[in-house]
């Protein structure tokens, strides 16, 4: 409701989501992107620290036990929790789970071929940081932005970011997910 933001966003909608509903999309994300680029090197942009290790734990798992998908990817978190060195290392992963906030203003991490952000945000300099990280690759870049459809706040906050998307991007679609064991289940 009215009292939403990105913190209690992380919380109920994320984190206290029994199904993973975000982090299953996430996977597939992930999935499409490494079909699509074999070296993808992903940007994972949550809202709380401690999702961010959740996520870690739920993907390593989740990859590793998936036949269909071939790589063995080097998953790891940027965040105040861990060293100085511990981040600069994780800055060389495949796949990097962090907050906007970590990785802010003096974090170069090089290569980043795909960001995906579940993280809600309203700034347009926000969007214009977050969206600049897949700058001077060398090939076109993808920004994926997860959000629940069913929460009027995550709306909000989307089409006041999306303006800026539409001036920076080459193409937008839209994509709509839904969980296919829930489908299943569902028949």
């Amino acid at each position: 409701g009215k009292g939403m933001n990105p913190a209690s966003y992380g919380k109920w909608v994320i984190q206290y989501d029994k199904k993973h509903t975000h982090f299953k999309c996430l996977e597939d994300l992930i999935k499409i992107s490494y079909e699509n680029d074999p070296y993808a090197k992903i940007l994972v942009f949550l809202p709380l620290i401690d999702l961010c290790e959740e996520c870690v734990y739920f993907l390593k798992t989740h990859l590793d036990r998936d036949r269909d998908f071939d790589y063995d990817l080097d998953i790891r978190t940027i965040c105040s929790k861990n060293s100085k060195k511990d981040n600069e290392y994780a800055k060389k992963s495949d796949i990097i789970v962090t907050t906007i906030q970590s990785c802010g203003t003096g974090t170069d991490i090089k290569g980043i071929t795909t960001i995906i952000s579940c993280s809600p945000y309203v700034s347009k300099i926000t969007a214009q940081q977050v969206f600049g990280r897949i700058r001077y690759i060398g090939k076109i870049g993808d920004y994926y932005d997860i959000y629940d459809s069913s929460i009027p706040m995550d709306r909000f906050w989307l089409k006041s970011r999306y303006k800026t998307f539409k001036h920076l991007a080459l193409n937008v679609k839209h994509i709509s997910w839904s969980d296919d064991e829930e489908n299943n289940d569902a028949r």
